[in-house]
């Protein structure tokens, strides 16, 4: 299923220039082009399976770098678009705070319906959904 290429925005555009800088912590072996390719195959799953059914929530997607979200995992580990990440853990290894896998993150989104103008209050976000709004 394919997309039709949707009109940049000029925050998008700013997004966008975020995504291209150098990510702190990134070895030789991680090359941001990989990075991008991770970030492209996870949405390419998403629009495939029907879970990303808009132009919008799919720019988003490829725009904004999950990975600088989560930085206690492996960049190729953020990607993965069915598993959620646990950010912090107890004493006893239990999870007390997670982020969302992107299938739920882009889902969520799908569902919201936000267009430009609207007002959108995000709460308990690590940053990475509110970076996709």
């Amino acid at each position: 299923m394919a997309l039709a290429r949707p009109t940049r925005t000029a925050s998008r555009l700013e997004i966008g220039t975020f995504v291209s800088e150098p990510r702190v912590g990134t070895s030789a072996s991680e090359p941001g082009e990989q990075v991008t390719r991770w970030r492209n195959r996870a949405v390419d799953q998403l629009i495939d399976n029907g879970t990303i059914v808009s132009d919008a929530v799919a720019e988003a997607m490829r725009a904004v770098p999950r990975h600088r979200f989560i930085p206690e995992v492996a960049p190729q580990e953020a990607y993965e678009p069915f598993e959620a990440v646990v950010t912090k853990r107890d004493e006893e290894g239990n999870a007390l705070s997670s982020v969302s896998d992107m299938h739920v993150q882009a889902f969520m989104l799908e569902e919201a319906g936000i267009e430009l103008g609207m007002n959108v209050l995000e709460i308990g976000s690590g940053g990475y959904n509110a970076a996709l709004i």
